[in-house]
């Protein structure tokens, strides 16, 4: 029962975060299952969806289909689509019933692609992980299939990893870059907002990756693995933690290493919940703009490969409602949807900052951008 929610909406899954890892690609993108999944991404999960010109099918999955595991059904859509549409990649995603039924998306996709010639990615993604999951897989997926290796280095040169409208929104998204290439850093590629297929063949010409959410960490690992390039964990939130961000850029790209920035840690008055690199960086602003010291609730699961002090996972509603209302923060700063879970007699300052992949729509609130001095207006505003 520890998955169950009772007052909370369900969180962004993953097969949402395949999509919106390919929503700006020349793509044909086909969600198997019965229209549910497919509204709900479309609905609620996609900020970009209305007025846009994205390709995301619904294979309309029925029973019998499910009881027959008749795939050439599915085939024969794709191929009719992947006809009209003349797309640069298919890609299929799997939901709860493919699931059950043992469904080989990735099987399904080389049948498509022998059939096109068009290259076709299968993810068996099944709705029971979060968003950031199906993130993660498709950067690696993309990578694996058309970075190219390279000697060519861009000097300055960085990648995203990790920025979807899911976390950031277009205000944010906009704030960060511009403060890329107001420090001289050319953008290589961005995953996944603002890219190309282009963008995804030349990645391998960074000199250096910036992890910005906790999606951005396996294609991170990937291609420090895979092409030397280093990467630096943190957003810069806070006006001082934008400076030292900046500053690690350019140590990193100097010596060609991985850095991962943690707070000192201690007693925390404060309790921060979301993505964990989100967290943790607003923890480094809090630490160096104002003296405050806070707990990192991560929603979405804990890297266990990140050091750092003060981080808990509070993976379900329970354990997110318990913390809250234990009487051990007097501040809390997290999406508006969390103000549920307080208890008539819990008597804390709530920081509402919404998140798209927790409260999509019904937050009621304007995007929110904290990146540098944002932050301090964000905060100072509230306290």
């Amino acid at each position: 029962m520890g998955k169950l929610c009772v007052k909370l909406p369900p969180f962004s899954p993953d097969y949402s975060g395949v999509c919106s890892a390919i929503f700006e690609l020349n793509c044909v993108a086909v969600l198997h299952d019965a229209s549910g999944c497919t509204g709900n991404y479309t609905g609620y999960d996609e900020p970009r969806w209305y007025g846009s010109k994205s390709a995301i099918f619904c294979s309309g999955l029925r029973e019998i289909d499910a009881i027959l595991g008749d795939d050439e059904k599915l085939i024969q859509k794709v191929l009719k689509a992947a006809e009209s549409l003349n797309p640069e990649l298919i890609v299929l995603i799997g939901s709860p019933v493919p699931m059950v039924i043992g469904t080989d998306m990735v099987g399904i996709a080389a049948d498509i692609e022998s059939r096109t010639g068009i290259p076709c990615l299968g993810f068996d993604t099944t709705g029971t992980k979060y968003y950031s999951d199906g993130i993660a897989q498709t950067c690696v997926a993309l990578m694996e299939r058309f970075t190219k290796t390279t000697d060519h280095k861009i000097q300055n040169g960085v990648n995203l990893l990790g920025i979807t409208p899911l976390d950031f929104p277009s205000i944010a998204t906009g704030d960060l870059k511009a403060l890329m290439k107001e420090n001289g850093f050319e953008l290589v590629c961005s995953f996944c907002d603002g890219f190309s297929m282009q963008a995804i063949e030349n990645a391998a010409q960074a000199s250096l990756n910036l992890v910005v959410s906790q999606s951005g960490l396996p294609p991170a690992r990937y291609m420090e693995k895979h092409f030397g390039i280093p990467y630096l964990v943190q957003i810069p939130i806070g006006k001082a933690a934008k400076e030292d961000w900046l500053s690690r850029i350019r140590d990193s790209l100097r010596e060609q290493t991985t850095i991962i920035p943690t707070a000192k840690g201690g007693e925390a008055d404060t309790l921060i919940l979301g993505d964990e690199i989100l967290c943790r960086s607003i923890q480094l602003a809090l630490e160096a703009d104002y003296g405050i010291t806070s707990d990192c609730g991560c929603l979405f699961g804990v890297e266990n490969e990140l050091e750092g002090e003060n981080i808990l996972n509070l993976s379900d509603e329970q354990k997110i409602e318990a913390a809250i209302n234990s009487g051990k923060y007097k501040r809390i700063i997290g999406d508006p949807m969390f103000r549920m879970l307080l208890q008539p007699d819990t008597k804390v300052e709530f920081l509402d900052l919404p998140s798209y992949c927790i409260s999509s729509k019904m937050s009621g609130m304007a995007p929110i951008s904290c990146i540098g001095e944002n932050f301090q207006s964000f905060f100072d505003s509230h306290t």
